[in-house]
């Protein structure tokens, strides 16, 4: 098992670890006893222990994590024993003091990639173990992060004790870039093999070219770069190395905007442009099939007079915001395929469709070729309707640019398949002032249908041509503008469910049928007059009701087709006055039939009428059931009921005075047959 001591102990006696872990998270944790370890020791506080004797045995393991150092009085590691120090927080001075030490078994270190600031082309050197009296003794192994010595080929590493005294133990590395310049006992080579897909290694040091100081016989150019293995290899310095970069397997990180030298880029693997700036890459860089390049966020890329390009089969991954510069990649040319990765802070939900916006990713000499299979983007968090599409641009070929957009729109380089579904949560509004047309359909959608979902409100104020059924099951879809839907002639559905709204300002139009179950709305308090036209046939088993304020009536849903009343009902505003008085309306050409209850807000003082105040306009027949008056509608001396003329069809609301004796009912009609 474990056990972690993070006091500040003051026991006297021996610390014994016989088996499983023991980790010393303070520096007086251990007591002023000695050490006897025959598990695993792992002193990690970040300070200095002074202990008395430790004696690492067989089999067992000591460890010093990043930042903590031991001062011991006999420091001893005996054959088969392990010493791990971690040299992420290295300085000039010795890991490991004694009064005596003695050394057997295998010094293991880390974190020598995390040192940045020390690789310069020269060798360097740790001093890991420093003794008041000679050391005689060596570890038998040496190995780097678990791995042996000779398996990190990127590194010249050379483990021994101190020739001139005896009294320190020294680790001395250097870059194999640069052996054959510095005499070292192995070759020079631009190889760095990194096999733990979890290690890394940063390169802070310059790389330059070294084709002049080759041994005789090299194998090696001198000016190239090649990453294999699984892990990560960091570029952080000022290179100039000519002769271009290969990668293999694992991934290679530009985090200085010249890492890559001046030669071409082959990527294999994945190459991760991340520094902040304009990456250099003037040699170009070819993506091949299951590679990727991938831009991080704050990183452009350069590529003077040099090309990218993308293999098919290849992945291209850019981070944007609203910070990210534009054009976010330049050169002279560019080849597209596989797939492009667009990870992007900034998007955001649009009042309108009037307010999408185009981000320039790339900006070549000479025209674009191919282009990109797919585009992947993460918009979970982003309304359904909006998507984002990868395009040349049209007018400028050498120009790529990715442009916000409506999914219904959405083609194979967009983020989203094409769907017509819009979903706005409550309080929220879209409105479309674009055209939506029929679109070729795929599995999911047929290319030619809207439906409505959320709390919120979709507002369309095109004259829409798509050709299939509009389903507003919840929420409000309104027309305005030059609002529209289907074309003339057209016989498509409008649906309204229970509960779902569904209406249109003055001039909007639907060519088609519609089965109203929820709320159907004709203009606006903010218009007088209103008409709303549908151009079919209307069934209404919902709510009917005129937008308009209860103080200025006056609009009309006008039907061009046959009404059916399945239960439903009719709210209309009305001026109660004279035969002339203002009133919204119901216009029907067809006929009237079913069931509808008819209520009316009337304002006035009342007045005798002739006619009647004509409320349903009906130019063909109209049962005499059609419409029925629910509420007591009075003002004034008088009360208004419903009336149903038989020779025109026609429905009015006519006055009788109070004090008149008439209980003739709400469908008769008015004596002098109107």
């Amino acid at each position: 098992g474990e056990l972690t001591l993070g006091g500040d102990n003051s026991y006297s006696g021996a610390t014994t670890i016989t088996d499983g872990t023991l980790i010393a998270a303070n520096v007086n944790a251990l007591g002023s006893g000695n050490i006897d370890n025959s598990g695993t020791l792992i002193l990690d506080a970040n300070g200095a222990f002074e202990l008395a004797n430790v004696t690492t045995h067989s089999g067992a393991t000591t460890a010093l994590a990043a930042g903590s150092t031991l001062d011991a009085g006999q420091f001893t590691q005996e054959d088969g024993s392990t010493l791990s120090i971690d040299l992420g927080a290295a300085t000039d001075d010795a890991v490991i003091t004694a009064d005596s030490v003695a050394l057997g078994g295998t010094l293991n270190v880390t974190g020598i990639g995390s040192v940045t600031d020390s690789w310069t082309p020269e060798a360097y050197t740790y001093t890991l173990i420093g003794s008041d009296s000679a050391i005689t003794t060596d570890f038998d192994d040496l190995t780097v992060a678990g791995m042996n010595r000779e398996d990190v080929d990127f590194l010249t590493i050379d483990g021994k004790v101190d020739e001139a005294d005896n009294t320190h133990y020294d680790l001395t590395a250097s870059l194999s870039w640069y052996a054959d310049r510095d005499n070292a006992t192995t070759d020079a080579h631009g190889t760095f093999t990194l096999s733990d897909p979890d290690g890394s290694f940063n390169v802070a040091a310059t790389l330059t070219d070294v084709d002049d100081t080759l041994d005789p016989g090299s194998r090696w150019d001198g000016k190239s770069l090649t990453k294999e293995g699984a892990g990560t290899l960091i570029l952080s310095g000022d290179n100039d190395y000519s002769g271009g970069t290969t990668i293999n397997e694992g991934t290679l990180v530009a985090a200085s905007t010249t890492a890559l030298g001046t030669g071409l880029v082959d990527n294999n693997a994945t190459l991760v442009l991340d520094a902040d700036g304009e990456v250099s890459a003037v040699g170009g860089i070819t993506t091949h099939s299951g590679a990727t390049t991938q831009l991080a966020l704050g990183t452009s890329l350069d590529l003077g007079d040099s090309a990218l390009i993308q293999q098919d089969g290849s992945t291209l991954n850019v981070e944007l915001n609203s910070d990210s510069v534009q054009p976010l990649i330049t050169g002279s040319s560019a080849t597209l395929g596989g797939d492009l990765v667009v990870s992007d802070a900034s998007l955001q939900a649009r009042a309108s469709d009037a307010e999408f916006q185009s981000f320039k990713l790339m900006d070549m000499t000479s025209d674009i070729s191919g282009d990109f299979t797919s585009l992947t983007m993460n918009l979970t968090d982003k309304p359904d309707y909006l998507t984002v599409t990868g395009t040349i641009n049209p007018e400028d070929a050498s120009e790529y640019l990715l442009t916000e957009g409506l999914s219904w729109n959405a083609t194979a380089t967009s983020a989203t398949p094409a769907h017509g579904t819009f979903t706005l949560g409550a309080g929220d509004s879209f409105e479309v002032t674009s055209v939506l047309g029929d679109k070729t359909g795929n599995g999911d959608w047929d290319g030619k249908s809207l439906t409505k979902l959320g709390a919120g409100k979709l507002t369309l104020s095109g004259a829409n041509t798509y050709s299939g059924d509009t389903n507003v099951q919840e929420g409000t879809l309104w027309l305005s503008g030059d609002g529209s839907i289907g074309e003339m002639g057209s016989q498509q559905a409008v649906n309204v469910a229970s509960g779902a709204t569904f209406g249109g300002s003055n001039g909007t139009t639907v060519n088609g049928k519609v089965t109203n179950e929820g709320t159907l709305v004709f203009g606006n308090s903010e218009e007088t007059g209103a008409i709303f036209t549908l151009n079919g046939d209307l069934i209404n088993m919902g709510t009917m009701t005129s937008g308009s304020s209860s103080s200025t009536p006056g609009n009309t849903l006008y039907v061009d087709g046959n009404y059916t009343g399945n239960g439903g009902s009719l709210y209309l505003n009305t001026v109660l006055g004279d035969d002339d008085s203002a009133t919204d309306k119901l216009v029907i050409t067809g006929d009237a039939s079913g069931t509808t209850d008819l209520y009316i807000n009337g304002i006035g003082d009342g007045a005798q009428t002739t006619n009647g105040i004509e409320v349903v306009d009906v130019g063909g027949v109209s049962t005499s059931d059609a419409f029925e008056l629910k509420n007591e509608v009075n003002a004034g001396l008088y009360t208004y009921r419903l009336y149903w003329n038989e020779s025109d069809n026609d429905w009015y609301l006519a006055s009788k005075a109070q004090s008149d004796d008439d209980d003739s009912g709400g469908d008769d009609t008015p004596s002098d047959g109107g």
